[in-house]
């Protein structure tokens, strides 16, 4: 990639390619872990004074990093740049500042920055569908954790968005965060009917089994081991027709809800056949 980087903007020494080709290899630099050598690459990328939105973009890939590596405070300084730009990066620094809120337990504040950022996105001449989804699963998590009288209007509110051309991992995510919203709520009858509406999304993949496996759960959380055990069939005979070669992240996901519902079953065979599977 070093090398890449290196070739690519030998012909256009503009401000702007160098300044991006000091960001990509300040990206590099923060996969290997070195914290010194990233920084010092991003300070150099600012210091070209590249464009505006490329100077947005650069503070925002550096406080990223600098959120990742648990510096929360540095992370904050960094995003204060971002916020006189009004695009699709302000809103992913506004998003950002949400995530840093919640890590940090202040979730008032992050429930904030989740609606004040779907409000910022909705002022953009192009709206990222993709991240709408995202802030409207992050913000009905939140929702969760705030003890107040407006977090269900706000949990149905995500609820009734109307998804138009959002991807459809983040439809399914948004979905079963909801979801879980509702089950830690106690409803459970509204949880069940988001997780089975999460699974029908995506018939026939790892989704549908997770959702099937999370009902069971919600079978199990109601006393209903009879409404488990049709759900964990359910899900078995889904898993037979799934193609496993290539374990991705939902698949791990999947089969690890999966497992955890028959150990709750006592089948533990069948748990460890999956569990050996997720490994």
């Amino acid at each position: 990639a070093r090398e890449w980087l290196n070739r690519s903007v030998s012909g256009h020494r503009t401000p702007d390619n160098q300044a991006t080709r000091l960001m990509l290899q300040a990206l590099i630099e923060s996969r290997e872990r070195n914290t010194s050598g990233a920084e010092a690459l991003f300070a150099r990328a600012l210091e070209l004074k590249p464009h505006h939105r490329l100077r947005a973009e650069i503070n925002y890939e550096r406080a990223l990093f600098q959120f990742v590596a648990l510096r929360h405070d540095d992370a904050r300084l960094t995003l204060r740049a971002i916020r006189p730009y009004a695009d699709i990066v302000s809103v992913k620094a506004i998003e950002l500042e949400g995530r840093i809120y919640s890590a940090s337990g202040e979730y008032r504040s992050a429930h904030a920055a989740f609606g004040n950022a779907l409000t910022e996105l909705d002022k953009c001449a192009a709206i990222d569908m993709s991240l709408r989804a995202s802030l409207l699963r992050q913000f009905a998590e939140i929702a969760a954790e705030v003890d107040n009288d407006d977090g269900d209007r706000l949990v149905r509110e995500a609820e009734s968005i109307t998804w138009g051309q959002s991807v459809l991992r983040e439809q399914v995510q948004t979905l079963r965060y909801i979801g879980l919203v509702h089950r830690r709520a106690g409803r459970l009858d509204e949880a069940m009917r988001l997780f089975g509406e999460a699974s029908s999304i995506a018939p026939g993949s790892p989704w549908q089994v997770l959702g099937v496996a999370e009902c069971a759960c919600l079978c199990i959380d109601q006393e209903s081991s009879w409404g488990a055990r049709g759900w964990v069939a359910q899900a078995q005979r889904l898993v037979e027709q799934i193609e496993w070669a290539t374990v991705r992240d939902e698949q791990r996901v999947a089969l690890l809800a999966l497992a955890q519902v028959n150990a709750r079953l006592k089948h533990a065979d069948v748990a460890r056949t999956l569990l050996e599977m997720y490994r």
